[in-house]
Parts: C-alpha cells; sequence; structure tokens
C-alpha cells in the first residue's frame, strides 16, 4: 500500500479574504502549507483521508473550496487532445477570442540555471535540452507579447514535463508531470480585476 503526501501553499490576494484570515491567526497574505496523507488502494486508485475539519477547522470556507484532497479533484486539462502531445502535431497558429495567436517555440539546457529562449525551428533544440510550445500574439507595446490556450513543456526525451493553459494573458492552470507521467504540481494563477480578487495556489503531490 502506498501513501501520497499533500503539500498546499495558497496566496489569495483579496482583502476580504485577508481579513478572514487574519481572524483565523493565519497571517494577511494565506500560506497554507498543510502536509495530508492520501491511501492508495490496489491498483486501482482509490484515495481515502482522514477527516481533514480537524487541520483546517480555522481556515475560512472559501479558502477550504479552492484546495484539493486527493489528484482525482484536480481538475483534467482543458484540451482533451492527444495531439498536443507531439510539439510537431500543433498548428503554426490559432485564434482565441476572435484573435490570431502564433506558435513560438523555446528550449534550454536541462537542470541549467539559464531560463528558457525562443527558438526559430525545433531543428536549434540540441540534444539534452528542455523544449516547449505556446501561442502568442504580440503588439507594439509589448516585448514579450501575450500568451493564451495550450502551453506545453518537455523534457529532453520528449516526456511530458508540464502543461499549461492561459484563460487569459495573465490567468492559468497549470499541471506538472514527473519522467513516469504521474502528477506532482499543480498551480492556478488568476489576475485579479477591479472588486474580484486575485488568487495564486500551489499543491504539490508526492508518492513515497
Amino acid at each position: 500500500m502506498a501513501s501520497a503526501a499533500i503539500t498546499v501553499v495558497l496566496v489569495l490576494h483579496s482583502r476580504q479574504a485577508a481579513a478572514k484570515a487574519r481572524g483565523a491567526n493565519l497571517g494577511g497574505t494565506v500560506r497554507l502549507s498543510l502536509a495530508l496523507f492520501l491511501l492508495a488502494l490496489g491498483a486501482g486508485p482509490s484515495s481515502s483521508v482522514a477527516d481533514p475539519a480537524s487541520d483546517w477547522s480555522r481556515v475560512p470556507q472559501e479558502i477550504r473550496e479552492q484546495l484539493h484532497l486527493s489528484i482525482k479533484q484536480i481538475p483534467p486539462y482543458p484540451e482533451n487532445d492527444r495531439r498536443l502531445m507531439n510539439v510537431r502535431s500543433w498548428p503554426k497558429a490559432r485564434v482565441f477570442d476572435g484573435k490570431e495567436y502564433v506558435l513560438e517555440y523555446e528550449a534550454w539546457q536541462w537542470q541549467s540555471d539559464v531560463g528558457p529562449s525562443l527558438v526559430r525551428s525545433l531543428s536549434e533544440v540540441d540534444s539534452g535540452w528542455m523544449y516547449g510550445a505556446h501561442y502568442v500574439r504580440y503588439s507594439q507595446s509589448q516585448r514579450h507579447g501575450s500568451r493564451r490556450g495550450p502551453y506545453y513543456v518537455w523534457y529532453p526525451d520528449s516526456t511530458l514535463y508540464q502543461r499549461a493553459f492561459f484563460t487569459t494573458p495573465s490567468s492559468w492552470h497549470s499541471w506538472y508531470y514527473d519522467r513516469q507521467g504521474n502528477l506532482r504540481v499543480y498551480e492556478v494563477s488568476v489576475k485579479g480585476s477591479g472588486c474580484a480578487p486575485g488568487m495564486s495556489s500551489t499543491e504539490s503531490f508526492g508518492t513515497d
């Protein structure tokens, strides 16, 4: 029987939520690092967990509703298209909200301190390098452009490392995987607008 540990870090950018958090003695900017232990039952993974109410009793309900107690609860990737797994199958351009976004590639050396750089074609990606693809739209005032839709990154052996989806140029969901294809991290970043609060969260899943 295997066990899995979940670590959750949730950051809220909401004055209302921050006030509630202060009332729960959690601090103005909420950072939760909660270790939960799940049981994976048999070959057909069916996870269970002890009632966490005692651990989260001081956490406001609106915060608890944004957390996931098991990998099964993590939202699926929004585009269920197997062609995205092969970077050479990506269309050269796609339309989001009536605007055309063009395909870009990036690459960087595996386990290097240097971040990704844009490459003009996949032929420029050296063996042993991480590589990725995304869609972007440039305007005269934007140096790096605005991303929309899918964003994928692969290990040097072409195993999926990360896939994200930009719902807006400044808001996204991201899934990270190990080399065996197991989900290890789920991230959400939502930019606030006007009275609507922003939020970012990181949920890490580990199996031992």
